[in-house]
């Protein structure tokens, strides 16, 4: 099954975030949407998918394209992934 969005909005530890992130890029179709929730924000519950994502755009696997900041407990990010071997590597 390929999707054309893509929303992680599900547990807030690292592991549940990369996890989901790295499940969806193998259902990503061709220009696709993703979306992650608690992205950016500094809540303590923000502190995993943040991480996530940001190991994500570091290595090349997700290209950002929208910011959204909706308080300091609040906020979602957009992009979409782009082909890595990082990803790949995670299995």
């Amino acid at each position: 099954m390929k999707c054309d969005l893509l929303i992680v909005d599900g547990g807030h530890t690292y592991e549940v975030a990369i996890s989901d992130l790295k499940n969806f890029a193998q259902m990503a179709a061709p220009g696709h949407m993703l979306a992650i929730d608690d992205t950016p924000c500094d809540a303590i519950w923000c502190m995993g998918p943040r991480k996530a994502w940001q190991e994500l755009i570091l290595h090349g696997c997700i290209k950002e394209s929208e910011v959204v900041h909706m308080g300091r407990d609040r906020g979602f990010s957009v992009g979409s992934f782009t082909p890595c071997e990082y990803l790949a590597s995670m299995k």
